[in-house]
């Protein structure tokens, strides 16, 4: 557990403090590969599961191995604890979100839904609200997903979550719309815990009685505790901001510029400001675990 907060906390300055390395993220590779693999399956397997698991399981099969032949007592530690941070740096990002939020909140109002959904998402900027759930939502694909499996699984899970991101949102294009929708599906499936941690952090950062309240009412009309919700995080991060703006006596509309157009830089700060919060009761807790396992 030493190692992967170590790994975590190499990733976290390098992304921030170093981002012309983030070059080395690229994912260029995946759909030509996954054209390869059509090849590899035979001719039912293509239109179904087995492209798929062709495509995205091979390549973290190899990773398997490395990570296993890594772990062997016999190699240094020093190795396994680069090669994890090397794959987890690969998952992270692909930017930093940081500097796309804040070049964001930059422009004027009427510039900002577009260029918000060039870097952050698809989400409608409606209204200057709305920027809290894209902020978080974006946080979830670029951070918090691949940290969680990174932590669960090493890196084959960090590497895993990003390949299975990819595949779902249609950057391979050999894979058709229901291989797409099977990617989709399980990608929100090993969302589920991503996003209620992330939740419950919330509520920890943030007040707690308000967020607590969104997640029992998103959790009742999702249909139970268990089921896939995957505007939870956007919905309790839009309540969070919401909370820190009104504690601080600021409103989440301002307009300036063009009449009837939000301002939404108020609030892209400070969801990023609330989602920082969030990571540091994510590394709390991973620092505390780490902890306990040297004191074991």
């Amino acid at each position: 557990m030493t190692q992967t907060l170590i790994a975590v906390l190499v990733v976290l300055a390098l992304s921030h403090y170093a981002p012309e390395f983030t070059r080395v993220r690229r994912h260029d590779w995946l759909p030509p590969w996954a054209e390869r693999c059509r090849g590899l399956v035979r001719e039912g397997a293509r239109s179904g599961p087995g492209l798929l698991w062709a495509a995205l399981g091979l390549p973290l099969l190899a990773l398997a191995l490395v990570q296993g032949l890594l772990a062997n007592p016999g190699v240094p530690a020093l190795l396994s604890l680069l090669f994890g941070a090397a794959a987890l740096f690969y998952a992270w990002g692909p930017r930093d979100l940081d500097r796309d939020v804040e070049r964001i909140a930059a422009m004027a109002p009427a510039e900002q839904p577009a260029q918000a959904a060039a870097r952050l998402g698809p989400m409608p900027l409606a209204q200057s609200g709305d920027a809290a759930g894209l902020v978080a939502a974006a946080a979830q694909r670029r951070w918090f997903g691949p940290l969680l499996w990174f932590v669960v699984l090493g890196a084959v899970g960090a590497v895993g979550y990003r390949l299975l991101q990819l595949a779902a949102d249609g950057d391979v294009e050999s894979l058709t719309p229901e291989q797409r929708a099977a990617a989709g599906w399980l990608r929100d499936l090993v969302d589920w815990p991503v996003s209620h941690l992330m939740v419950l952090a919330l509520a920890v950062a943030t007040d707690f009685d308000q967020v607590l309240a969104t997640w029992k009412t998103r959790t009742a009309a999702a249909g139970g505790a268990l089921a896939i919700d995957p505007g939870l995080v956007p919905a309790a991060a839009r309540t969070a901001v919401r909370a820190d703006l009104a504690e601080a006596g600021e409103s989440e509309l301002a307009t300036e510029g063009e009449p009837g157009t939000p301002d939404a830089a108020p609030v892209l700060r400070d969801a990023l400001a609330v989602i920082r919060r969030v990571l540091v009761v994510w590394l709390s807790l991973l620092a505390l675990a780490a902890l306990a396992s040297l004191l074991a």
